[in-house]
């Protein structure tokens, strides 16, 4: 199982309950959609994620103080639906069984994105994806190809 650990932040409930309910006056007039939404961006450590805890506020530039507008690139995405209570299970379907067997790969420069409905649906988790390449570091034979020549007593 793919575990991610937040030892190098805040957890996402520490997150959520402490840094960003003391903005959420300030942040939900500007919101677009009325969501919570949480970005899940990888780092170089395969085992630690960056969580950012949010909403979408397009493209407004009147950012309260203390807060940072974070650009949210555009990408494919695998979509799934679920109660909250079932989000790790989820997530893990996802990376374990779904993604191998699909021709999909993650794409590691878009972050993974959930939506967090507060008891007014179900949450969404968005996973990232590419198409995984067909010929991705295999080796090919060329009849009409030929080996540079050899140099005799040189090396």
């Amino acid at each position: 199982r793919q575990r991610f650990s937040f030892s190098k932040g805040p957890h996402p409930k520490t997150l959520w309950e402490g840094e960003f309910m003391k903005h959420h006056a300030q942040i939900k007039p500007l919101s677009t959609d009325g969501y919570y939404w949480g970005l899940i961006a990888p780092t170089a450590d395969p085992d630690i994620a960056h969580y950012t805890a949010g909403m979408n506020i397009g493209t407004a530039t009147n950012v309260p103080a203390g807060l940072v507008l974070v650009p949210i690139p555009a990408g494919q995405f695998l979509e799934l639906e679920f109660d909250f209570r079932d989000i790790g299970e989820s997530g893990l379907y996802a990376l374990e069984t779904w993604l191998p067997a699909s021709p999909y790969e993650l794409n590691p420069d878009v972050p993974a994105r959930e939506i967090l409905r507060t008891g007014k649906g179900p949450t969404r988790l968005y996973v990232p994806i590419v198409k995984k390449s067909v010929l991705g570091g295999a080796i090919h034979f060329c009849p009409r190809c030929q080996p540079p020549p050899a140099t005799k007593g040189k090396r």
